[in-house]
């Protein structure tokens, strides 16, 4: 499982609601914060319901389907 960071938005320099350095990212409810501080605090606390944007599944890959050769 992964975070889903693809609607985030970006704003000023403010610190981190997490690690307090200065992120420009912003999560789903626009609050600053780094996304590998999201990601771990959202490992770290698996056993809650608390989330910052979205969880989706990873895609599992896919053979390539083969190509057949005209002789």
């Amino acid at each position: 499982m992964a975070l889903n960071w693809r609607h985030h938005a970006t704003g000023d320099l403010r610190p981190c609601r997490y690690c307090r350095r200065p992120a420009f990212m912003r999560d789903e409810v626009g609050r600053p914060c780094h996304k590998v501080c999201a990601e771990q605090h959202e490992h770290d606390n698996d056993d809650q319901a608390v989330t910052l944007a979205p969880v989706i599944p990873l895609p599992t890959p896919t053979a390539a389907p083969r190509r057949r050769r005209i002789a």
